[in-house]
């Protein structure tokens, strides 16, 4: 796969502690560079590199321990440009991870070097984007993460006022297992952030909504800067929260957004940094966004409630797979409403059975779920859930899902020799 066009670059490794020259750094970093362009000189050489830690490890070397403790700090010709300048003159692209207040003032001091960002928090790519848009020396940016993963569970974890605050990271143990940061959820479905960064990368789609549930009205809420905001695509809460104002966002580059609840507008807002909110109380029916650039109607978009869970709905990816016990057909599971709209906010539990091939599992996006992934069911999150077959012999496989009190949901694809 060397040379597939989708390899733009090779690293050398991601927040290696010795970045800054202690310890052999800069020998192994060498060492690493030319190792790699002894197989192929066509590509640039990147690592990401990171700010000073803060905390202390038992076996750090002697020469490290008191290096670690600088302050990071964004005047020029601090601390850290001079710490991380040999292994960048190393590389063929420096990354940058979270480090993008530094692009402008390095640039100043090595007006040489090709900066990306490696690493960016999704809260604060407005303002790494429109840096980058802003100067040529840095390349673009790497989101983190693109999709959900398991390990460094719970880093993208927020949290209410009622439960504490969070500032930095924590990672919690099982049930939590995912990462909790991507833009797109273990089952393939684009999160919240995915359009936010879409709105400033590209710019001139459609108004998605995305609301706080009225529970938490006036409350604080907090995270350690991997987190985003406790948001869902529903407009179906509670008989109990009649009236209760909900938090509504909108992602966009629209210079203003109206906000209309059955028909009425409710609020007007101007986004800031890409994000247009207001407080709109709960009241059933559709919520609609009315997105508008230069005093013209440029999109919009509704959400409206929706009724109770009436069945389970089965869409496989594709039609066809290869009878080969290694091609993986993939089912998407929706608990929607008797008029087929997903229910958001549903997490019943839902058990499977294959015929004519075999469940590699099912799951859902949940980042701390107990489920087990090779068992026969799980529970829904936000009304989804995804299985996954395979198939040694040719023939018609078909997936049912069942839910209690639900009429049940199957799809068959076919597997071919």
């Amino acid at each position: 796969d060397r040379n597939h066009p989708c390899v733009l670059s090779y690293s050398i490794g991601n927040e290696i502690i010795e970045r800054d020259g202690n310890s052999n750094g800069l020998y192994w970093a060498k060492l690493l560079v030319d190792e790699v362009k002894k197989y192929d000189a066509t590509r640039p050489v990147t690592s990401g590199i990171h700010g000073p830690w803060t905390v202390p490890f038992a076996l750090d070397p002697p020469d490290y321990t008191a290096a670690r403790f600088a302050r990071y700090t964004n005047d020029k010709g601090a601390c850290w440009e001079k710490r991380t300048e040999g292994i960048m003159a190393l590389l063929d692209i420096a990354g940058y991870n979270y480090q993008f207040p530094h692009y402008e003032s390095d640039h100043e001091l090595y007006p040489d070097r090709v900066m990306w960002g490696s690493e960016t928090h999704t809260l604060r790519f407005f303002e790494s984007w429109s840096i980058i848009k802003r100067v040529p020396y840095v390349l673009g940016d790497f989101t983190w993460t693109a999709m959900d993963n398991l390990g460094e569970a719970a880093a993208g974890e927020g949290m209410w006022a009622r439960e504490g605050t969070l500032s930095r990271i924590t990672l919690k143990p099982y049930p939590w297992r995912t990462c909790w940061q991507g833009d797109i959820d273990l089952c393939g479905n684009r999160r919240p952030q995915a359009y936010l960064r879409e709105a400033i990368w590209i710019g001139g789609k459609e108004p998605h909504i995305f609301t706080t549930h009225p529970e938490h009205a006036g409350e604080g809420y907090s995270g350690a800067g991997w987190h985003f905001f406790d948001v869902c695509d529903t407009w179906t809460y509670p008989d109990e929260y009649i009236g209760k104002p909900s938090r509504v966002h909108v992602y966009t580059d629209a210079d203003e957004i109206v906000f209309l609840l059955n028909g009425e507008e409710k609020a007007r807002a101007v986004p800031e940094k890409a994000i247009a909110e207001a407080d709109i109380p709960y009241e059933k029916g559709t919520l609609t966004a009315v997105a508008y650039k230069g005093g013209e109607e440029t999109g919009r978009f509704s959400l409206h409630t929706v009724g109770a869970p009436a069945r389970v709905t089965v869409t496989p990816e594709r039609t066809e797979i290869k009878a080969d016990r290694r091609d993986l057909a993939y089912f998407d599971i929706t608990v929607v409403d008797r008029n087929g709209d997903r229910v958001p906010q549903d997490a019943s539990e839902l058990y499977c059975l294959v015929s004519g091939g075999e469940l590699m599992g099912i799951f859902s996006a949940c980042p701390n779920s107990p489920d087990q992934y090779g068992s026969d069911s799980c529970h829904a999150f936000e009304g989804r859930a995804l299985a996954i077959v395979r198939t040694a012999e040719p023939g018609n496989v078909t997936l049912s899902v069942g839910c209690r009190g639900l009429i049940s949901g199957a799809a068959t694809v076919t597997a071919k020799e």
